[in-house]
């Protein structure tokens, strides 16, 4: 094909697709494309450029919130978008009219109905990226621990109880995909809408999405998804909090997850458990945060160990929680590690 196509004058040939690994497959060395096309990247549209795709997608006049709403979960993601769009047109027709539950129940709708756009996308991309693995079921169970939150080898090796140079050759294998990345030693999903979509198809989650309560519900955890990644510890501040606290403490730390119990760091030192929780975020922490790290303790391997808990928030603590985490020996911390007291409010 390749001696058909250079003899051909003023044609230009373009290629274009998400799926990046059939790509690389096409035109590496080996194949007859090498070397014939020049690879261009784009990326996804900014906030004004996804209400102007949204504006000329949809035949009527959507709110000013909604399209924000639809922005913010698709991260301008153009195919995301406009399969949101044409299921909000679809409501729109039979309902003349739409609200925010609509639109919440149309972007899950898309995202886990058989016939939803996004997720026919993301089954495929799967597809092929799994296509030559044996053993799939080992990669979807590794898909499934990122999309909780990113890993590292040996986390992922003592969740799965594999030696980690089997681990290793899984995680190498779908480096080759577009499915993960590597940043330093923690392993990532690319996508977080996929992540989100993994981790709710892998808990079995049915194809229909017939409540618009079970929408919002799924949507209120998309959102904690996003706010956790965009507002809280990115990964460059993880890395810097774990080496401090290391310093700190002097005790070597890793994050956490074991039987659907996930803590940000954990150590050991002379018997004891450190448990670290770690609150970067633009608002105090509330008791309620306390208790919720409490609750996951008392359904632990640690509820009966003798151990730390340590409590890091970088916008400080309500009275309330200052008063609670006293009662319950719960350490305090700033954001610049210094201890906190009730005495300090």
């Amino acid at each position: 094909m390749r001696s058909i196509t250079e003899k051909q004058k003023d044609v230009n040939y373009w290629i274009s697709g998400s799926v990046f690994s059939v790509f690389n497959e096409m035109l590496n060395y080996k194949n007859p494309f090498f070397g014939q096309f020049t690879r261009m990247t784009l990326e996804n549209f900014d906030r004004e450029s996804t209400h102007e795709l949204i504006d000329s997608t949809l035949p009527f006049k959507l709110a000013q919130n909604h399209k924000d709403k639809i922005y913010k979960f698709t991260n301008g993601q153009p195919y995301y978008t406009v399969a949101v769009c044409r299921k909000i047109s679809e409501q729109y027709a039979i309902d003349s009219s739409i609200n925010t539950p609509q639109v919440n129940f149309c972007i899950m709708n898309e995202i886990f109905a058989d016939t939803g756009s996004i997720n026919e996308h993301f089954e495929y991309i799967l597809d092929v990226s799994l296509a030559k693995f044996k053993n799939k079921d080992r990669y979807k169970t590794i898909l499934f621990l990122l999309s909780q939150d990113p890993a590292t080898l040996g986390a992922i090796a003592r969740h799965i109880k594999k030696p980690t140079g089997e681990i290793s050759n899984y995680l190498k294998a779908l480096l080759r995909t577009d499915l993960i990345f590597r940043e330093s030693s923690t392993y990532h999903i690319r996508d977080p809408l996929f992540a989100f979509w993994v981790n709710n198809k892998y808990l079995g989650l049915g194809a229909k999405i017939t409540s618009v309560k079970v929408a919002e519900h799924l949507l209120a955890n998309l959102e904690e998804k996003y706010q956790r990644v965009s507002t809280e510890l990115g990964i460059a501040k993880e890395y810097e909090m774990k080496y401090k606290l290391e310093t700190l403490y002097n005790i070597e730390l890793e994050k956490y997850l074991k039987d659907n119990i996930e803590f940000d760091l954990v150590g050991t030192d002379d018997n004891t458990a450190y448990i670290f929780e770690i609150k970067w975020r633009n608002k105090k922490t509330s008791y309620k945060d306390i208790d919720n790290l409490i609750q996951k303790i008392s359904s632990s391997e640690f509820r009966t160990q003798k151990k730390r808990v340590i409590f890091i928030s970088k916008s400080g603590y309500t009275q309330s929680s200052l008063e609670f985490a006293g009662q319950h020996e719960v350490e305090l911390l700033n954001r610049h590690m210094e201890k906190v007291t009730i005495q300090d409010s």
